[in-house]
């Protein structure tokens, strides 16, 4: 069977799930029992392939990760996560590596103060806490996700939070961290002390709206500052079936090479049963992952569905523009198992 093959086949899967799932009652993950250690872990399968000259189809397990949570009592908690990842950028370009993801202790005092301290996912925004790709509703991330000028994860201390004013909930996260930038070509700073606070506002099956404001600065130069802000907002237009999404990441840089980076994505999801959803996504950005800084424009529609509690399948497809380059397309498809 040949790549274009492969691919309409996943399609046909995850049509035919789309429609033979309509009634059933979805969990984000498989329900598991309150106990001590709760041990767990997901891998995929990837086939990506676009019309670019020169380009290779990928067809190949792209995550394979494993977690432990181990609860001393009610309050405190620890959690460890190791993952392997080969996933390509839109350049067709990536690499097999395996990394520590998380290991934090956490402390639960109470819904308003809470306390996480070690290597923890960064809470800034709504795509980057969920980083995990079986979790997400597409299978390219946002430009803005996808090139990590804010770290996907930080190393620190974070205090998080929730309070309940009658119908509406008020979020926070506070962190104090020494992370690493992936992104290390023309990074505002690849390794930096930093600041960072999410505040949200929502309404159950409504809306959500919030700002992140982060603070790095160089330990090795201390004027290399950045400052970022991250305003975000989701809608349910038709509460329950239709959803509109967006997020907005402009930094400020003090490098000798840039003076600010933008990136920006915009999305409506229908939701036209409770397994299956058809998500369309426009976003723009500076790409320093891929394409060394210049300009990328990204239209993306995803037909996705759940079978069972523990299959995830998608179907995306793509057209794209890389400032100085003739548009592009990109399809691909994506199996992924919790277990």
């Amino acid at each position: 069977m040949n790549w274009r093959g492969m691919f309409w086949l996943v399609w046909w899967l995850t049509a035919w799930g789309c429609l033979l799932h309509a009634q059933e009652n979805p969990d984000e993950l498989p329900p598991q029992q309150e106990r001590r250690w709760q041990l767990g872990m997901w891998a995929d399968l990837l086939f990506l392939d676009n019309d670019r000259e020169g380009n290779e189809a990928f067809f190949k397990p792209a995550h394979l990760s494993f977690y432990a949570k181990y609860r001393w009592n009610d309050k405190l908690s620890f959690f460890g996560e190791v993952a392997g990842t080969r996933e390509p950028d839109i350049g067709g370009v990536y690499e097999s590596d395996a990394n520590l993801e998380r290991l934090y202790l956490q402390y639960e005092w109470r819904d308003e103060f809470n306390l996480r301290l070690g290597k923890i996912d960064n809470q800034m925004g709504i795509v980057k806490p969920i980083h995990w790709l079986v979790t997400l509703d597409t299978i390219r991330r946002p430009i803005l996700e996808d090139n990590s000028y804010l770290p996907a994860k930080i190393t620190g201390l974070e205090l998080f939070g929730k309070f309940y004013l009658r119908d509406h909930r008020l979020a926070y996260s506070f962190s104090l961290s020494d992370s690493n930038n992936e992104i290390v070509d023309d990074s505002p700073i690849v390794r930096a002390k930093g600041a960072g606070l999410d505040v949200s506002i929502a309404k159950s099956r409504l809306y959500r709206a919030g700002t992140a404001v982060v603070f790095y600065r160089d330990p090795r130069d201390k004027d290399r500052n950045v400052t970022g802000v991250l305003p975000y907002v989701e809608w349910w237009v038709l509460p329950g079936r239709l959803l509109s999404r967006s997020e907005f990441l402009n930094m400020r840089l003090e490098t000798a090479n840039r003076d600010h980076i933008q990136a920006f994505y915009t999305k409506l999801k229908w939701q036209f049963n409770k397994r299956s959803y058809l998500n369309l996504r426009y976003d723009r950005g500076d790409d320093q992952r891929s394409v060394a800084g210049r300009e990328r424009t990204a239209g993306t529609v995803t037909l996705g569905t759940r079978i069972g509690n523990r299959w995830r399948l998608r179907v995306e497809g793509s057209t794209n523009r890389i400032e100085d380059e003739a548009r592009f397309a990109e399809w691909s498809a994506w199996a992924g198992w919790l277990f």
